[in-house]
């Protein structure tokens, strides 16, 4: 894969810090509109997000190569 093609590199931590602040920043504009929110709801947001910073920064295929 040539440099140009490649995706910047994003720590694990980075990425998952940004997952997190995308899920609350969530919530909390939910709760300023009063709108309840259940905790398996806002799992499922945040695991979104998570998959999103994976695929984003090629994540998964790294993580795929150390379980395997």
């Amino acid at each position: 894969m040539s440099i140009a093609k490649r995706r910047p590199f994003i720590p694990a931590g980075l990425a998952f810090g940004g997952a997190l602040h995308s899920a609350i920043a969530w919530l909390n504009q939910k709760r300023m509109k009063a709108n309840p929110v259940s905790l398996d709801c806002l799992y499922r947001v945040f695991e979104a997000d998570w998959y999103a910073q994976k695929a984003e920064t090629g994540m998964n295929s790294v993580l795929r190569k150390i379980k395997s």
